[in-house]
Parts: structure tokens; sequence; C-alpha cells
């Protein structure tokens, strides 16, 4: 045990050394060491978190900045490798493996550019400091943006510039709060349950498996359909660090919910889903009722917020705001060491 803490205690001192070489809003500063539990939870009070950098294929910088003004959110910014010698060498084979196609496009002098502020100004990243971060070999693609297209993904660390959070104080005398505690009630009186933790496997199948509409159409597109990061997820269940919050309707059958973690005395989200063919309309209020849930067993044991990493469209709409990462760890210095309950079913 002592070896294996003085082993932790070395790589989150050498994370901690590295935090300000992050490239991107979203701040992804090294590939390496692997994202144990013990790791995650040692650093995440300084505000690290296991996470991933984006790479985009641009043949220009004018199509780099119209790619990247399709997404007003800083933290999902990524780092664009542009050729600006041709732009047939720059097209991207997304059946070829991404480490080959990342090797490919950059034998010829490569640019990258990397939105530094959420005004989308633009800036050159060093090419010697991309290399030292990403593990080329590790690199993969990842087809989960419906909107912006395919990416090669590096896992690893970041230090995001900004914090997406949600204010339990914001919820209390919210009226989207309370219209959704008026169905959960009503749900509740026909038998439906909320529960944490009572399937996690399924509830992860369930996000991996989750369809979004594109196009008209709906494409099940989870960064959870990569075997890693599915991996990983079990892993973090295993250990205790990955949970799950379930809504289930009156026979029984999942209906929806999310994947979340806790780090220390952090408590974040991850994903949402629900099912598609039963509840294609009312499914997203169904997971609003897993978020009360959830927010409810955090205010009750005294933690103020919830990290939600990035404030999505969805995430805005259950009071999510970006904070500059200053105040975010202002908040986790001043967090309670109490438990939260992830056990037992929730009453509305």
């Amino acid at each position: 045990m002592e070896i294996e803490q003085s082993t932790i205690e070395r790589q989150s001192e050498l994370l901690l050394n590295r935090k300000n070489e992050g490239i991107s809003d979203r701040g992804f500063f090294a590939s390496g060491p692997v994202a144990t539990s013990e790791l995650s939870a040692a650093v995440a009070k300084h505000g690290i978190i296991p996470w991933y950098l984006r790479i985009y294929v641009a043949d220009s910088v004018q199509s780099a900045k119209a790619h990247a003004a399709l997404e007003p959110d800083p933290l999902m910014q990524g780092i664009y490798l542009i050729n600006s010698n041709s732009s047939e060498h720059a097209k991207v084979v997304t059946e070829e493996a991404a480490p080959e196609v990342f090797r490919r496009l950059t034998t010829e002098n490569p640019i990258y550019f990397f939105n530094v502020k959420r005004n989308l100004e633009f800036e050159i990243v060093d090419p010697d400091l991309v290399k030292k971060i990403l593990s080329i070999d590790e690199l993969f693609w990842n087809f989960s943006d419906l909107d912006r297209g395919p990416c090669i993904l590096q896992a690893g660390w970041a230090w995001p510039r900004y914090r997406g959070v949600v204010l339990y104080e914001a919820t209390v005398a919210s009226k989207t709060y309370a219209s959704i505690r008026k169905l959960a009630r009503r749900l509740n009186r026909q038998g439906w349950k909320v529960s944490f933790n009572r399937d996690f496997e399924r509830s992860l199948n369930m996000a991996r498996d989750q369809k979004r509409k594109s196009g008209g159409t709906w494409v099940a597109s989870s960064v959870y359909k990569t075997p890693s990061i599915y991996q990983a997820a079990l892993d973090g269940h295993a250990s205790g660090r990955a949970f799950s919050v379930e809504v289930w309707n009156e026979q029984g059958e999942l209906a929806a919910g999310s994947i979340n973690f806790k780090d220390g005395p952090i408590f974040s989200t991850d994903t949402v889903f629900y099912d598609v063919e039963r509840y294609p309309k009312d499914g997203i209020q169904l997971v609003k009722v897993s978020d009360l849930a959830f927010m409810d067993r955090l205010g009750r044991a005294g933690v103020p917020f919830l990290d939600v990493g990035m404030v999505t469209s969805y995430s805005a709409t259950m009071k999510a705001e970006l904070i500059p990462m200053e105040n975010y760890l202002q908040l986790v210095a001043n967090l309670p060491n109490v438990d939260v309950d992830i056990s037992s079913d929730w009453e509305p």
C-alpha cells in the first residue's frame, strides 16, 4: 500500500507540474500516466481530470475557422491539423487507423491551430509541444459528434480553463426543477422508481447504444462504443468511482438515467441516456428526473455543486453555467467531507 501511495504521489506531482502546458481552452496537457481511480481522485481537487484531446483535420486556416465557429462551447473545441501544401494530402480517410492518418498528414510541415479564447481567436501551437503531449500509437477515431463530424482522439489529462457546474442554490427556487419534481411525483404514484447503482452495466450499455437525432435520423454515436472507454467505465464502477442514476418505469424496465463519477468529494456527470424507442418525445424529461434526484442527494448532503464539465444545450436547461477555473477551485476547496447516498432509491 505504501508503494502504491508513493506511486500516486509521484504521478500527481508530475501532472501538477505540467498542467499549465495545456492546449486549447480544454487544457489538454498529457497522454499519461494511465488514468486510474486513485490517481483521478488525487488530482481532481486541483482541477485536473481525465479527458480527451480532439484533433480535426483541415486543408486551410479558413476552413478550420469556419468549422470551429460551429461549436460555441470553448471546452468542446479541439486543435486543427492543417496541411497548407495540398488539400488532397489533408484528406481524411476514416477507414485508415488514426495513428497512420496522423503520421501521413504530419510528414510535410503541418501547422497546428487551436482555439485559446472564448471569442474563437486562433494561435499556432508549437509542433514539438503537440508531439510531447501525444502518444501517437494510442490515437483513435471518434464518430460521436454528429454535427461536427469525425475527429481523432487522444486520451489523457486536462486542466480546463473553464468548468461547467450546476450550483445547488440555483436549483432550489427554479421553476424548471419545480416542474420536474411535479412530474417525478406523478410518475412515482404510477409505480415508477428512481434508483442509484441498481444496474450500472445495463445503464452503461444504454448510454453506449444511445441514439441521437442527426439529419432527421436516429444514430448511435456514444464515445462508450470505443472499447477502451467502455472498459474504463466498468473498471471505475468496480473501484467505486463510477455510478449510475436510473429511472425505471412501472413495468420495471430501465427508461432513462445518467452515468456519473466521484473523485474524492467531487461529483460529476458524464452522460445521460433514455429509451428512444419507447419515449422518443418524453425521454429527455425522464433524464431530467434522474438529474433532479442526483441534485437532491447532493444538496441534502451539503454538497453545493455538481461538476458537469461542459455546458451543453441540455445541461444549460438544468442551470449549468461555465465558470473560470479559479472560481471552480475555490468551490472545490470549500467542499465538505460528507457521505452522499448513491445506493438507495430516491423519493421525490
